[in-house]
């Protein structure tokens, strides 16, 4: 059955590469080596012609399946056109091959398409691949934990009020000077330590020192006291959703949670510190930059 199979798959293959005719020969220009947008390892997005999953391209070889052999291959350049090549492997008829970029699983990159047995300015292309590209856009990371970010800038994350106190006494009595309703206010740390009787036991609870508006204040900083009142970092990632108090534009003030990567394809919802409005951001491959696609008042 497996002789069958390689048997039938090969004759397939030798039927399918049949569009490269001397016609088009005529009308393009031979080249020294396939050219270097075409080069390279190839994802299937839909094949009608039985290639593989898989397929890679050098500058003088095409192997079309992970498992496949790789085949001597001409390119040849169609004249008047930009993207249209024709690869014609050795002892096989040609195939027209277009690339350009495209939006595939939601990202836009290099897409080839292959016009076996038919031509692309009458037909439908019947294989289509496209190149993996690195989704992950680069952002200044905080550091891992609080106590590696002393001076250095914090931030509230809550949406509900969150207080910080002259002292941790007052703090333990909810005897707060600020109460902060959104997320992202900015303070600079000062000190981790730990403090006993904030629940009436002799249980040490973390708590933070932290510099606002000039003067010393304290808040907890223990998930079981103040749920993480205060962080490091004004931007987390959950899911396919940023979640940040920074404009995703103004990369540098961007402090994103340690070892969390934003891709392209996340939506940017951004918070504004002093309103709590929300702004939600998609990213342009096109334009490398954030666009808004949804503003909501906090008000509403």
């Amino acid at each position: 059955m497996k002789h069958i199979s390689r048997l039938l798959f090969a004759i397939v293959t030798a039927i399918l590469f049949i569009s490269f005719s001397t016609d088009a020969q005529a009308k393009s220009v031979r080249l020294k080596s396939v050219p270097k947008s075409l080069q390279g390892t190839w994802h299937q997005y839909f094949s009608d012609s039985g290639f593989g999953e898989t397929m890679h391209i050098t500058k003088h070889s095409w192997k079309w399946s992970t498992r496949g052999r790789y085949h001597h291959v001409t390119a040849y350049k169609y004249r008047g056109y930009s993207n249209d090549y024709y690869l014609q492997p050795s002892n096989m008829q040609g195939v027209e091959v277009l690339i350009d970029n495209a939006k595939t699983n939601g990202l836009h990159r290099p897409n080839i398409y292959f016009y076996v047995g038919v031509h692309s300015s009458n037909d439908m292309q019947t294989d289509q691949y496209y190149k993996h590209v690195n989704s992950n856009l680069k952002f200044p990371h905080a550091a891992k934990t609080l106590k590696e970010s002393i001076n250095k800038p914090v931030f509230s994350t809550t949406n509900y009020n969150m207080g910080i106190a002259d002292s941790p006494q007052d703090y333990s009595n909810q005897n707060f000077s600020y109460n902060f309703s959104n997320m992202g206010v900015q303070m600079t740390l000062k000190k981790v330590f730990k403090y006993t009787g904030l629940d009436g036991t002799d249980t040490p609870w973390t708590m933070v020192q932290v510099d606002y508006n000039g003067k010393t204040y304290f808040t907890g900083a223990d998930p079981e006291v103040g749920e993480e009142d205060i962080t490091q970092y004004n931007t987390s990632v959950s899911g396919k959703n940023v979640w940040s108090s920074v404009n995703p534009n103004d990369t540098n003030s961007v402090l994103l949670k340690y070892s969390q990567t934003v891709k392209m394809t996340d939506t940017w919802q951004y918070f504004n510190p002093k309103t709590g409005d929300e702004t939600d951001f998609k990213y342009s491959q096109s334009k490398h930059n954030w666009y808004i696609t949804k503003q909501i008042n906090n008000d509403d």
